[in-house]
């Protein structure tokens, strides 16, 4: 169990909240997304990498509501309403740095760093909602933190989990550096790997292999269905 998922979480609460919320986000994200397309075109999406504030806790809480698949990495994100707000507040509490992707007001995407004891090196957890993949959104946010991670930290190496049937995710992770580490078992469902955070390519805060740091705007092209 690792810094990100300890103390994960007792009982099992009703998920009506989150189902209620879900629907409800979901509406307006479609309806949002529909107005925005046309037959055979493409519609741009920008969005702003930054640090999470304190305002963002409620847009958060919503975003872990509507994503799916919960519970596949480490019993995260939490299954339920209650266990979701208990592990966001416990986040904020230990003080771990955390970054978020906002497109049109809302969060999408969401990442972590959890230092170790000795601070030189930290575990990273990235989550992206399901609707806003594949759009290179996770690419940056990855790239950003792992920017923080190096320039503001100053940590010697990162770490993270993945799991092995997410080809996805690996691909993502190995193309940032990222390799299993040498004890790791690579059959294993969850697969642990490494990078250094730093390297001797890093000049100033645009870092050669991270990119630049938060805050960041990030452009996308989203192809829309046509109508019928």
């Amino acid at each position: 169990m690792t810094a990100i998922n300890s103390e994960l979480l007792e009982g099992r609460a009703s998920l009506t909240c989150c189902k209620a919320t879900s629907n409800n986000i979901r509406q307006r994200t479609l309806a949002r997304w529909y107005s925005q397309c046309w037959t055979g075109n493409q519609t741009s999406m920008r969005a702003l990498l930054r640090t999470l504030s304190e305002s963002d806790s409620e847009s958060l809480f919503e975003m872990y509501c509507q994503f799916e698949p919960k519970g596949e990495f480490q019993g995260l994100p939490p299954l339920t309403a209650p266990q979701i707000k208990k592990w966001l507040n416990q986040l904020c509490e230990l003080g771990f740095s955390q970054f978020v992707v906002e497109l049109d007001g809302r969060i999408v995407g969401h990442s972590v760093l959890c230092p170790s004891q000795g601070k030189t090196e930290a575990e990273l957890a990235i989550f992206l909602h399901q609707d806003y993949r594949g759009y290179g959104f996770g690419k940056k946010l990855l790239l950003g933190t792992l920017n923080f991670g190096c320039k503001r930290l100053e940590l010697q190496y990162v770490w993270l989990f993945v799991t092995g049937s997410n080809p996805v995710a690996l691909r993502l992770f190995e193309d940032a550096g990222f390799h299993p580490r040498s004890n790791g078992d690579p059959l294993a469902w969850e697969i642990e790997m490494e990078r250094p955070s730093h390297c001797t390519k890093c000049k100033g805060n645009k870092c050669a292999v991270f990119g630049a740091g938060f805050p960041l705007s990030v452009a996308a092209r989203a192809r829309c269905a046509a109508k019928r």
